[in-house]
């Protein structure tokens, strides 16, 4: 390309390569190129009768532990020659990589405004409930909920998290006043400070166990959406659509949650 375009496009420093400025200025037509081939190389492999190829997928690391696994075991069984790569980010980051065609699929808990050329297939939803540590002395306290909450910290994402936003809607609605730890961005880790008695936050209730305890305080409920996201303009492969085929199936199966989740309260968490 170089050569071609008698351009220098790399930096070679050491054993590191950057892009130059010109480098820099190709980097979007490369992609973008990239990406037309890519989806010349889908359009001709759909013609075949088996499925097989790579399937890249985002995701992130919430639906990765408890939700994929077990769509991906079905999709295996289906279709075995099927390979993988996967992209664990957090949701925000997972809705970048569709957008910018750096991965077919992905796999998010929904943010209150989608790009519009993001297609959205709803699949799960969580039941978001106000969790303690099990041990926390808050339990053995008699005065109100409410004053007692609010002298313990809230463990929160940063701002750019729709976990974040969830969470600012409850103290809002319920005015309370705790001080905020934030900038922590996965669930998992917000969960074991939880755990520690670091303070206080929210869970799906599903995967609430012995170790955390619910303060049921909240008359109005808050539920998460968790969706497979995919590019509108993008020609998908063979086995982007053979998944996708496999989540309607799922959503075709739930009906009842489903119709829920497009009613339910406007809060949503990403994590």
């Amino acid at each position: 390309m170089e050569n071609q375009f008698n351009t220098k496009l790399f930096e070679r420093i050491g054993h590191r390569v950057v892009l130059t400025d010109a480098g820099c200025a190709f980097l979007p037509h490369a992609r973008a190129i990239y990406a037309e081939w890519q989806d010349a190389n889908h359009k001709i492999a759909s013609f075949s009768d088996r499925v097989r190829g790579t399937l890249i997928i985002g995701c992130n690391n919430h639906i990765a532990t408890h939700r994929l696994p077990s769509l991906l075991k079905t999709y295996k069984d289906q279709f075995p020659e099927v390979d993988y790569n996967f992209v664990f980010r957090t949701s925000n980051e997972v809705i970048d990589l569709v957008e910018n065609h750096q991965v077919e699929l992905g796999f998010t808990s929904l943010p209150r405004e989608i790009p519009m050329d993001i297609a959205v297939r709803k699949v799960w939803k969580n039941d978001m409930r106000v969790v303690l540590s099990a041990s926390h002395p808050f339990f053995k306290r008699k005065n109100d909920i409410i004053s007692r909450l609010s002298n313990i910290p809230l463990i929160s994402p940063e701002k750019l998290n729709i976990y974040h936003d969830i969470l600012e809607d409850i103290r809002k609605y319920y005015s309370i006043n705790s001080k905020i730890i934030s900038n922590i961005n996965m669930l998992e880790t917000i969960r074991k400070m939880v755990e520690a008695e670091i303070g206080w936050s929210i869970f799906p209730k599903h995967l609430i166990d012995d170790k955390l305890r619910e303060i049921p305080f909240m008359k109005k409920r808050f539920y998460a959406d968790l969706a497979c996201i995919s590019h509108k303009k993008r020609e998908l492969s063979r086995p982007a659509k053979e998944m996708i085929n496999c989540i309607n199936i799922i959503i075709k199966n739930n009906p009842t949650k489903q119709s829920k989740n497009y009613n339910i309260f406007t809060s949503i968490l990403i994590i």
